[in-house]
């Protein structure tokens, strides 16, 4: 079997690349950034049926 020769130059290239980015030496293509959800609010908007607000004991089925 035979490699191909190209996709390993490609693949080789882009680690060098990858490490130049890493080492601040290059500048990325596109940078994804995230918004951090805010959880309380989102908790507060749409509490959870089944857990209780804080405060209230459950009762207890025997």
């Amino acid at each position: 079997m035979r490699c191909n020769v190209s996709f390993f130059d490609e693949l080789k290239a882009s680690l060098k690349e990858a490490v130049e980015i890493k080492n601040g030496a290059k500048e990325p293509g596109r940078v994804t950034r995230y918004a951090v959800a805010d959880v309380k609010t989102i908790r507060a908007l749409n509490p959870c049926p089944y857990i209780p607000p804080a405060g209230k004991a459950r009762k207890r089925h025997r």
